[in-house]
């Protein structure tokens, strides 16, 4: 997984001298230090795993105040499994629900960009499963990188909101 660090932001104000502002984040996984102060300065903007969101900027005695900065938090799903055939695995479909007004398929459902997920293992026995008769077993493995999902959470950016692959 790749894990960017903090973030910094330099505010420049002109013209004004001991100018007061705030900042604040839109979601709880976005955190910004500090928080307030006067005149120019340097915030760091911190996000861990969670919903994208905003950074505002907001200095009241300013004209062109409040400033956002949007913030992606993007991130990967790790979709695994089994696929089981008594001759031979050689597709497999990763389907999810649609969001919003998506076209769907005959069977209600949206496919997912990599369609025909080719075979990724080849004959193996997994014990756990031997006891039903299945000859051909192939372990399954697909990062689905959230930042190509559509928005279905109402935050702003990507794939933000609750998606369900049955």
């Amino acid at each position: 997984m790749l894990i960017t660090g903090p973030q910094t932001v330099t505010l420049t104000f002109t013209g004004t001298s001991r100018v007061s502002w705030t900042a604040s984040s839109s979601q709880p996984n976005i955190t910004v230090t500090p928080t307030s102060g006067k005149d120019s300065a340097t915030i760091t903007v911190t996000a861990i795993a969670g919903t994208s969101g905003i950074v505002t900027i907001t200095a009241p005695d300013t004209s062109n105040s409040p400033q956002t900065i949007p913030v992606n938090v993007a991130g990967a799903i790790a979709v695994t499994g089994w696929a089981l055939d008594s001759i031979e695995v050689t597709n497999v479909d990763i389907w999810r629900e649609p969001v919003g007004k998506e076209p769907t398929a005959s069977n209600g459902l949206c496919v997912h960009w990599q369609r025909g997920v080719r075979r990724l293992c080849a004959d193996r026995r997994r014990k756990s499963i031997s006891q039903f008769s299945f000859p051909l077993s192939c372990r399954l493995g697909y990062q689905l990188l959230t930042n190509l999902l559509p928005n279905s959470g109402g935050s702003p950016g990507p794939g933000n909101g609750t998606y369900c692959m049955p």
